[in-house]
């Protein structure tokens, strides 16, 4: 059945149409059998029916169809990308990564990269251990010389979240690329925990730009509310140094607004 409703999909169409040969293709029977035969149509389809057909293999949970859609993943139609790295991340194992950041550090198609990117870190967070996961990045970082590559990379690091991967976002803060360096810098805007502190704090105080500066501070702040549950004399530190970097009104609400949740004494005197 699966040549018969493949080959119903272009045309015209209603959309309710489309979705009735899409549920058909969800529901049919056979198992592994019926996800190859549909992986088998995915390469001659057309654009329009490759996207339905990326969101078949999806909802069936047809693992097996990752090699394809990653096959896909190469074409220079955006929207062709957009799906198969939607169902990649749906599907990916953590087994599946290496391939996975592969094709995310050599793809072409910029319009699709933060699908990518998104379908990386749901492979990423389907492993345990941190090590692991920065240290499958960090090998692909090493084979990529492409600078929107490694910065896609770069922004996988906060998923990882361990002392390997912030070291490697501290030192991507000194490359000698602008792109590579704003990357790093908005990688540690979004660490998940006070390890990234003090260059956070070092690129408010010399920022190379103010959007940098910017993010850098939002960061910060956000570290420091964090924090909040369990104030002590180092947060209220914390919030002093930010404070001092201040450089106008908006600066100091987006502070204060963070600093009122901080339940310490030393708080109401900041």
């Amino acid at each position: 059945a699966v040549p018969l409703l493949v080959k119903a999909m272009p045309g015209e169409k209603t959309a309710e149409e489309l979705q009735d040969i899409e549920t058909a293709l969800v529901s049919l029977r056979g198992g592994s059998a019926t996800d190859q035969a549909i992986v088998a149509e995915l390469k001659p389809s057309p654009a329009e029916s490759k996207v339905r057909l990326c969101s078949v293999l999806a909802r069936r949970g047809a693992h097996v169809a990752v090699p394809a859609l990653l096959a896909e993943a190469s074409s220079s139609n955006v929207t062709t990308v957009q799906a198969a790295f939607q169902a990649v991340g749906k599907l990916a194992t953590a087994n599946d990564l290496p391939a996975v950041l592969e094709r995310l550090a050599g793809m072409s198609v910029d319009d699709a990269r933060s699908d990518a990117e998104s379908a990386a870190v749901r492979t990423m967070q389907r492993i345990a251990d941190a090590a692991r996961r920065t240290d499958a990045v960090m090998a692909r970082m090493a084979k990529c010389p492409g600078i929107e590559g490694r910065c896609s990379l770069l922004r996988l690091l906060p998923s990882a979240g361990d002392a390997k991967a912030l070291a490697a976002l501290k030192a991507a803060c000194a490359d000698k690329e602008p792109l590579i360096r704003a990357a790093a810098v908005r990688s540690l805007a979004t660490w998940t925990d006070a390890g990234a502190w003090e260059m956070l704090m070092s690129v408010c105080r010399q920022p190379e730009t103010d959007t940098l500066r910017a993010l850098a501070l939002r960061g910060l702040v956000r570290l420091a509310g964090d924090l909040n549950a369990k104030p002590d004399a180092t947060l209220i530190d914390r919030y002093r140094q930010l404070l001092d970097v201040a450089r106008n009104a908006d600066d100091r609400k987006l502070i204060l607004g963070a600093l009122a949740g901080a339940a310490h004494p030393d708080a109401l005197k900041l």
